[in-house]
């Protein structure tokens, strides 16, 4: 084979491949009919081809030139001056007249005159020379044999090009061959092996036409073939593959194991099937199943059998899956039993995978058109997080009681968060409908499904991060069923860790599961879990209460909320090790207070967002005490009781309640100047309503009255109380779980004192809903009265409602006269700070020491 160019980046063919020559039925010539089968005739074959066929054959066919020439004829471009057309003669070689090669020229006449299919070459006439060599004439076909196609393509692929200089793909080709088998099924119908079959053998047509050609060897089975089976030449060299006839027929690469053993006769259909298998192999490998230095040595590895590797092996340009190796292997059996009966079988699961690669093919066009989907999901995603981003800081800039004009570009921005997440879920909807429409083509299409499993699982977090647990885990069915390869296994599982480290350490920890019951969240003990520190301690993803037990310390209750296959470590903002949970001494809580533990929790709502805007996100609060209940008329009296004791009756008198119509003392007092509690020398309606009992919260005092009374029991105590922080309260409510009530998530008007239940006298004792307790044991946070807040609070505030105006102050929290939403843990209500209410109290909270 001669030198490529230099730069031209072929290389040297296969094994097998330098070995082939073309034996059979060319087409048309360069010159006249477009590029042939074998190109133009060289010079140097013309010249030294005798004259084998006269100017004028039957008075009717005019010879044109030489197509090619094999070891029994010829074949030559005549013009039909009949019809006027080009057609192709077939004559046997000047010399060869002996009986046995004229009745086997004209077996091959009858033979391909009687098949009459679409991929066989019809015979338009035939007769003899006048020296009594037969001929006959046949149609002419414009293209180029099965092996050029395929050296082109797999020329093509190793340039990096998916088809060829002619167009041809792997996959055409592929679809070709299979047209070329169904050619040899018929005739396999009509009892005829062609016992040569190979690629050179195969035309394919300019127009898409599949001829099976060269019926030289053909045998009709049950009938005898001439005495003389060996009249032709011997079987060339290697790198000339003639075509033997007599004990072995065939081209050794092709041939079956019974033909290489010299039972050509014996050879039946299996042995087309064995040329189609290894011409199959051929056209996936670039060559043949087998390969050898000798034409002999070959003729015994196929004849005894040797080992064929699967066409995956040696495939380097195409993915050959186990489907096409096995209809490859089961072709190329060294027993007949072992191969497909006839070519029909052998076609009929060529084509079901074919037919299962071209839905593949289609499957994979959606696939690609749906990855064009997912990136405009995440560009849509990006930029609904960019806007929001600029929407939320152009928001608080103005504020909330801002002007109309000055709000119009926030609005404009929320819009486009709006549009962003419009086109985000469009483009998502689609790339999920490409993708389930690519399974249908292509059940279990592994791009297909892996697609589906990487947006199923980013719904899933989206969905269960906004709380929507319902439609996550409807998500979580979908992502399960599409994650065939299990990459999403350990996330579906969603087991995660706890690290937990007290001070003092060696505190014995139990899990209490939160589980819902009756629409309640309640704990059950799910038995111990470690002594601290618990370093990355497995644990299942929900919720959880971690009590914490230390002798001579106060009973921990720590909630976590283990998000999935996340780790709960306790680490502060810019910290890289976990802060140690403080462990109170026994006592040292003081009356009626509660602990909440230094941590992370999840603040906002998406719910109440009409009502009152709050954010979702984690928020750091370091551990505080705060008091159980809200201080009571019973507290407050002693309050003003130690005022006026410590001759400060003014400020006491300055304290106490008052009506906010008409600035009336709201408190009776005795004989002695001690306060009583609420008067009774008024009635009304309104009076008349009012509670009796000490033991309920004390109102009507103003933020200063509030502040007041901590700066007295700090005096008293000698720890820091003060006013609860925005955040701290939010926290001591609803725990670390987001939920929105300390109960859970569902609102019951008859489990606080709302307005469901606020029945005279309006507000209760602060016992009275065992119900209304959030995980730290704080009670009433939900209803009956509000609290007064030090300030917002939290690393960042919410923007006050008027900003203008510092006297204003913030109270959280449910009242008897609210519903749903007031009673919600994120509940804030901003007033002046002098605004006294019947509806707002207070307690007190200190850091812990």
């Amino acid at each position: 084979m001669p030198a490529d160019p230099p730069g031209s980046g072929w290389r040297a063919s296969p094994p097998g491949r330098a070995d082939r020559t073309f034996l059979t039925l060319a087409q048309d010539d360069l010159q006249e009919a477009g590029p042939s089968a074998i190109g133009p005739v060289p010079a140097r074959i013309e010249s030294l081809t005798p004259l084998e066929v006269p100017d004028l054959v039957a008075e009717r066919y005019e010879r044109v030139t030489l197509l090619g020439r094999g070891g029994m004829g010829s074949v030559w471009r005549m013009r039909d001056r009949v019809l006027g057309r080009p057609v192709a003669m077939k004559v046997v070689r000047a010399g060869l007249v002996r009986q046995a090669a004229l009745d086997r020229f004209d077996e091959e006449v009858r033979i391909a005159a009687q098949l009459q299919h679409p991929a066989i070459i019809p015979v338009h006439d035939h007769g003899r020379l006048a020296d009594g060599r037969p001929w006959f004439v046949m149609q002419i076909v414009r293209g180029r044999t099965l092996e050029e196609a395929m050296v082109g393509v797999h020329r093509a692929l190793r340039l990096g090009r998916e088809a060829s200089d002619h167009g041809f793909t792997l996959r055409r080709l592929l679809e070709l061959f299979l047209r070329a088998c169904e050619a040899v099924a018929y005739a396999h119908v009509r009892g005829v092996v062609h016992r040569d079959l190979k690629p050179a053998n195969i035309m394919l047509g300019d127009y898409g036409e599949v001829f099976v050609v060269d019926w030289g060897l053909a045998k009709v089975l049950g009938q005898e073939r001439s005495a003389d089976e060996t009249l032709d030449e011997p079987i060339a060299p290697l790198g000339k593959r003639m075509t033997q006839a007599g004990a072995i027929t065939g081209t050794p690469s092709y041939m079956a194991p019974e033909q290489a053993q010299g039972r050509s006769e014996e050879a039946g259909a299996p042995a087309d099937v064995h040329a189609l298998g290894a011409s199959l192999y051929d056209l996936l490998c670039e060559r043949p199943p087998r390969s050898a230095r000798t034409v002999e040595l070959l003729v015994y590895r196929v004849g005894t059998g040797s080992r064929v590797d699967p066409p995956s092996v040696h495939a380097t340009q195409f993915a050959i899956d186990a489907e096409l190796d096995r209809i490859c292997l089961k072709a190329l059996a060294h027993a007949e039993a072992d191969r497909y009966p006839d070519a029909g079988a052998f076609a009929a699961d060529l084509a079901a995978w074919l037919d299962g690669a071209r839905k593949r093919d289609r499957a994979m066009e959606l696939v690609e058109e749906a990855e064009v989907a997912v990136r405009m999901v995440a560009e849509a995603e990006l930029r609904r997080r960019r806007t929001a981003a600029a929407a939320e800081e152009a928001a608080r800039a103005v504020g909330r009681m801002a002007p109309e004009s000055e709000k119009r570009p926030v609005w404009a921005l929320e819009d486009e968060v709006a549009a962003a997440g419009r086109e985000a879920a469009d483009a998502r909807t689609r790339a999920v409908q490409l993708l389930r429409t690519a399974l249908s083509h292509a059940p279990d299409l592994p791009e297909a499904e892996l697609q589906l499993a990487d947006l199923f699982r980013d719904q899933h977090a989206r969905l269960e991060g906004a709380g929507r647990d319902e439609d996550a885990r409807a998500i979580a069915a979908e992502l399960a069923r599409h994650d065939t390869e299990r990459r999403y296994a350990t996330y579906l599982r969603g087991t995660g860790a706890v690290t937990l480290v007290t001070d003092p350490p060696g505190a014995t920890v139990r899990r209490l599961r939160v589980e819902e019951r009756h629409r309640r969240l309640v704990t059950v003990d799910d038995g111990p879990f470690g002594v601290t520190p618990l370093l990355e301690a497995p644990i299942e993803m929900g919720r959880w209460v971690l009590r914490i037990d230390h002798p001579g310390r106060e009973v921990v209750h720590y909630p976590v909320r283990i998000a999935r296959t996340a780790e709960w470590d306790g680490r502060p903002p810019d910290a890289h090790e976990p802060v140690p949970i403080a462990l109170p001494p026994v006592g040292s809580l003081g009356t009626d207070a509660v602990y909440v533990p230094a941590g992370w929790f999840q603040t906002g709502t998406t719910r109440f967002e009409h009502a009152h805007p709050s954010p979702v996100r984690q928020v750091w609060l370091d551990g505080f005490v705060i008091d159980r209940f809200p201080v009571t008329i019973r507290r407050y009296l002693a309050f003003l009781d130690a005022l006026v004791a410590a001759g400060l009756e003014d400020e006491a008198l300055r304290h106490q309640p008052r009506l906010a119509e008409n600035d009336e003392p709201f408190f009776a007092r005795g004989p002695d100047g001690r306060f009583l509690g609420i008067r009774t020398d008024r009635t009304g309606t309104a009076w008349d309503h009012l509670p009796r009992s000490l033991d309920v919260p004390v109102t009507l005092i103003d933020w200063h009255d509030a502040e007041a009374f901590c700066e007295w029991r700090t005096r008293q105590e000698d720890l820091p109380w003060r006013l609860p922080l925005d955040f701290e309260r939010q926290k001591a409510a609803r725990g670390v779980d987001g939920r929105e009530y300390p109960w859970g998530d569902h609102f019951e008007p008859t489990w606080c004192r709302s307005s469901g239940t606020s029945v005279p006298p309006m507000w209760c004792a602060v016992d009275t809903y065992p119900t209304d307790e959030s995980p730290y044991g704080a009670r009433g946070l939900a209803g009956n009265v509000q609290d007064w807040l030090l300030g917002q609070g939290g690393p960042e505030p919410r923007p006050a409602l008027l900003p203008h105006d510092p006297g204003r102050r913030w109270s959280a929290g449910g009242y008897a006269g609210g519903g749903p939403s007031m009673a919600a843990a994120t509940c804030r209500v901003s007033s002046a700070d002098y605004y006294r209410s019947i509806m707002r109290g207070f307690r007190c909270v200190r850091t812990i020491v």
